[in-house]
């Protein structure tokens, strides 16, 4: 009876174990996908009239490391610093999110960006499809690296440039 009994309490334990286990992995899930949403929230909200340090924390770590590739940047200021610069230079940015994947403490979120730059492609729409891999710490982003082809984004964008990559392409294919 008391190995039963005991058995049963064990089996009790187990149980009670498991849905606790089961519990917290529902509260990380969530918590990664509000981070996901914040995330995609911050960068359709963001442009040159609205972007504050504030917004930019809502999001990030202190700590934030940002990486592209054209860019490696620490620290928050640094990273309000270039997005200033950057949305004050595009007449348009959106961004439509497309799939994701997510752990307790990361993300993978692949993205298609249509911006406008006046000095690039006649001002007209540049669509660039990409990828943003970030790591969360604390319900903020701590590492955001940023993978996309730089030729679709500028340098076919650019008379000269777009001439030499053409010439290049085609010598490849």
């Amino acid at each position: 009876m008391t190995v039963t009994n005991q058995s049963s309490t064990q089996s009790s334990t187990q149980s009670s174990t498991q849905s606790s286990n089961q519990s917290n992995m529902k509260m990380a899930e969530n918590t990664i996908a509000n981070n996901i949403d914040g995330f995609k929230r911050l960068y359709n909200l963001m442009n040159r009239e609205n972007i504050t340090l504030d917004l930019i924390k809502s999001v990030y770590g202190d700590n934030i490391h940002f990486q592209d590739c054209f860019h490696s940047i620490d620290g928050i200021k640094s990273l309000y610093d270039y997005f200033d610069n950057l949305y004050s230079n595009v007449n348009f940015i959106q961004f439509n999110f497309i799939n994701q994947w997510h752990d307790d403490e990361s993300a993978m979120i692949t993205w298609e960006m249509t911006y406008k730059h006046p000095k690039l492609n006649q001002g007209k729409n540049i669509v660039v499809k990409g990828a943003s891999e970030l790591i969360f710490e604390d319900n903020k982003i701590i590492k955001h690296r940023d993978y996309f082809d730089a030729g679709s984004l500028l340098y076919e964008h650019i008379p000269l440039l777009k001439r030499i990559i053409l010439f290049l392409k085609n010598r490849m294919a």
